[in-house]
């Protein structure tokens, strides 16, 4: 699954449509991950820590899964 916004809507949906359920969110990126997190139930996700904020990593223990 790839979950992003409207700006890389036309480069994922053309490189990553193949590999993974694209979704385009409209409003709030969070919002959706925590919804679409809890829909997954996933033991451990991970993240790419050079291309995430310190300030958007602290974000990722309000959804409860283990990163």
């Amino acid at each position: 699954m790839l979950l992003t916004d409207f700006r890389y809507a036309v480069q994922a949906r053309e490189q990553s449509a193949h590999a993974a359920e694209v979704i385009i969110e409209p409003t709030s990126l969070w919002s959706r991950l925590w919804t679409v997190l809890a829909d997954l139930s996933p033991g451990v996700i991970a993240f790419e820590s050079a291309h995430v904020t310190h300030a958007d990593s602290a974000r990722f223990t309000e959804g409860g899964a283990r990163w």
